[in-house]
């Protein structure tokens, strides 16, 4: 019991220890807004607007199963695509 509980206690300092260097090196500051009142790295990015209705184009990809889905199946649905891979 004495021993989990002085490893325990060492795991806290430990990670409180790393924090505490850490945070020494990370400095947080606020960004000024400009004029427009947006924070100065989004100020130079183009507006946009929702009515962009540009399409996006048709393409088939395989599901888990095996089975084709086209993009086409889900016109006038809201649709989320997640690309990802795992190298």
């Amino acid at each position: 019991m004495m021993k989990k509980a002085l490893t325990a206690i060492a795991a806290v300092i430990g990670i409180v220890f790393i924090f505490v260097i850490g945070s020494r090196y990370v400095r947080i500051t606020p960004m000024e807004p400009t004029q427009n009142g947006l924070p100065a790295s989004t100020a130079d990015l183009p507006a946009s607007s929702d009515s962009d209705t540009s399409v996006a184009p048709s393409f088939t990809l395989e599901t888990l199963g095996g089975k084709p889905v086209s993009l086409k199946e889900f016109r006038g649905k809201p649709l989320v695509l997640n690309f990802w891979a795992s190298w």
